[in-house]
């Protein structure tokens, strides 16, 4: 398959030839963009009340009285997962990296959380869906808590470059964070982010 190119182009090109090939990507062109994966209202299961699809009972709750929701972790391991559309102007040969956006209900200083993220390639065509394994390259670090419901990005997780063999703008990322709380009773999860480099302007995200 493929990887998409721009159709004049004569290269699949680079993250260095983006950056080089004229003053106006090299000053205004944003090189490393970043995707929001929010807590995905499909990938909820329910019994009495809406839950994660993944490990734990991850409740899907209001914060505060917001009518934000978010997914709320109360164990170690609680874990929700992403399907991921692998960006068509991506640069594979550069790092890839994840954080999370998280709360919790307890005052600051509490006790603290560390978000980890797995991954799994999956392959259109010949890949079967099933849960992340693999683990990142570099996990982000333990995180101590803000004042309740005080929004708060956990440290990154970084993918090493060249790590991944997918087609960008065919295949897919399965995306799986869980977490580890120490003190604290709960981390609630409002979605994660994606940071890569292009190579290319514009695809589809």
């Amino acid at each position: 398959m493929a990887r998409p190119a721009p159709t004049n182009g004569t290269t699949n090109g680079t993250l260095e030839e983006f950056r080089s090939c004229n003053s106006f990507a090299q000053n205004f062109c944003i090189d490393r963009p970043r995707l929001w994966l929010p807590v995905a209202p499909m990938n909820v299961t329910t019994t009495d009340t809406l839950l994660s699809a993944g490990t734990g009972t991850c409740v899907l709750t209001e914060i505060n009285t917001s009518e934000v929701m978010g997914m709320l972790f109360d164990s170690d391991n609680d874990s929700h997962s992403w399907l991921v559309p692998i960006p068509a102007d991506i640069d594979l040969e550069q790092a890839i990296r994840f954080r999370a956006l998280w709360s919790n209900s307890q005052s600051a200083a509490t006790g603290s959380a560390r978000f980890y993220f797995l991954y799994k390639e999956l392959n259109e065509g010949t890949s079967t869906i099933s849960v992340a394994t693999s683990t990142m390259s570099t996990d982000g670090a333990n995180q101590a808590d803000l004042a309740a419901n005080v929004l708060q990005w956990s440290p990154w997780s970084t993918l090493n470059a060249s790590t991944l063999t997918t087609v960008p703008g065919d295949d897919f990322l399965v995306v799986k964070c869980y977490v580890d709380v120490t003190t604290i009773s709960n981390a609630t999860l409002y979605g994660a982010q994606m940071e890569f480099y292009r190579k290319f302007i514009g695809a589809d995200h």
